[in-house]
């Protein structure tokens, strides 16, 4: 794993994680991938025809409390918000272009104004897009602090987007209050739309999509981190450019709307506070923008601190690892050389075994014929052999069963033994070699001391 790769995402749970479409291509004979290009292609034919429906429903007048407000129906933009928070902004932006475009040609707008027009959602859905990725807020909306966050950002969106019906009425020679109803019915409508239809999905299925994209394999593609100057630049770009296109079609709604002395004065008081909306929505997307540069530079700093450590972590790791190899080749070593002595071990013991039980007899055949001879110095001298070789027939014994138990081939077999008699016995073996160096041995358990063991063992 590379340490871009290993940087990790939001903590918040199901946070945006955008897909990238050219990426997922890529990987298109997967079943995941094949999926999510499938539902893709089969939802523009109906996303397309149900956009046609706003010329049925476009500014559409509804009495509220004594006043009227107009509303417009635009169920494109439903589907591309659900695509562009869960897929990626690309997956919403483009059918939403595409769909805008076939509206405007389909309402008899040239094919110039048609482009320009098609521009408008895109650009309100970047910004939805764009919050979502400054802020690591949870798709699912199930917190009040993301739903409240969803609501802002969903009005400053459908705000930018709303400049499109400018260009709109521009290009439809719609009179003054037609320009005023297709404005708000497509800014109220869009805002209804997303509180209304799009939240609650969102809220429903959301954990469920996020689940299903990680069991998939489509995780989003972490790319490297850009420096602060491009980030910056990226940011401002996207607002100026942003900003550019809101101002271009206010020009042309101003215009279409003729000089403010022919209005009527509700239409002015109508279209002066557009007009401080309007610049209260630029220094918004001013703020989100500064926001959103702060906290792209923390996390990339944060991101970057974690790279570093991840590739020191790994180093370290690649270290342990190879000291374990070699404490593990270094265990399997010894034991072989453990298993190895205890088999020569075993061996001897058991080929010197009978020549010294042949000795033993000897030394104790010579013992008891002397032990009426004259010289008692030699008498002696034959005991002496004879316990010495007792002491040595005993060692070789206690060395073939030590290797017995080594290797796994002596059983315990227990009895009632006398614990005082045994050390009688161990004593008189040890003490011609103890005496040597000067060490005397002494038997203090008390006669009749009994004890459940194996006497080859104790």
């Amino acid at each position: 794993m590379s340490a871009a790769s290993a940087i990790t995402p939001p903590s918040t749970a199901f946070a945006y994680a955008p897909v990238s479409p050219v990426r997922l291509y890529m990987r298109r004979d997967e079943a995941g991938p094949r999926v999510v290009f499938n539902a893709w292609l089969l939802m523009l034919g109906p996303m397309v025809a149900s956009g046609l429906l706003a010329l049925l429903v476009s500014a559409m007048p509804l009495e509220v409390q004594g006043n009227v407000v107009h509303l417009t129906l635009y169920l494109p933009l439903v589907f591309a918000t659900l695509w562009a928070i869960w897929f990626g902004y690309w997956w919403g932006a483009v059918p939403l272009f595409v769909s805008q475009v076939v509206l405007a040609l389909a309402a008899g707008i040239g094919p110039g104004w048609a482009l320009v027009l098609g521009l408008a959602d895109p650009l309100g859905l970047g910004v939805l897009v764009l919050a979502f990725q400054a802020a690591p807020v949870s798709t699912s909306l199930r917190t009040p602090a993301a739903l409240v966050f969803f609501v802002v950002i969903a009005f400053v969106s459908v705000l930018t987007s709303s400049a499109g019906a400018f260009v709109w009425s521009y290009a439809m020679d719609l009179s003054r209050m037609e320009t005023l109803a297709t404005w708000q019915g497509w800014w109220l409508g869009s805002l209804l739309q997303d509180v209304l239809i799009v939240a609650p999905i969102l809220i429903v299925a959301s954990p469920w999509v996020e689940r299903w994209k990680r069991e998939a394999g489509l995780e989003p593609h972490r790319p490297a981190t850009l420096s602060p100057g491009r980030i910056a630049f990226a940011f401002s770009v996207v607002l100026f450019g942003l900003a550019g296109y809101v101002l271009l079609v206010r020009y042309f709604g101003w215009t279409r709307l003729g000089p403010i002395d022919a209005m009527a004065p509700e239409v002015v008081m109508a279209f002066e506070g557009l007009d401080a909306l309007q610049w209260i929505t630029f220094a918004f997307i001013g703020l989100v923008g500064y926001f959103g540069y702060q906290v792209a530079r923390g996390w990339i700093a944060s991101a970057n601190e974690l790279a570093e450590a991840n590739r020191q972590l790994k180093e370290v790791l690649a270290e342990r690892e190879m000291a374990q190899a070699r404490l593990v080749e270094f265990a399997v070593e010894q034991e072989q050389s453990s298993k190895a002595k205890d088999t020569f071990f075993s061996v001897i013991s058991h080929d010197l075994r009978g020549p010294m039980g042949a000795l033993l007899g000897l030394t104790e055949v010579a013992e008891t014929r002397l032990d009426h001879h004259m010289d008692r110095e030699l008498v002696e001298m034959a005991g002496l052999m004879h316990r010495s070789a007792e002491y040595l027939y005993t060692m070789l014994i206690n060395l073939l069963e030590w290797a017995r138990l080594q290797t796994g081939q002596m059983r315990c077999r227990p009895e009632w033994i006398d614990v005082n008699e045994l050390a009688t016995e161990t004593v008189e073996l040890l003490a011609l070699p103890a005496s040597e160096k000067s060490v005397w041995l002494h038997n203090r358990t008390a006669p009749g001391t009994l004890a459940w063991a194996d006497p080859t063992m104790i």
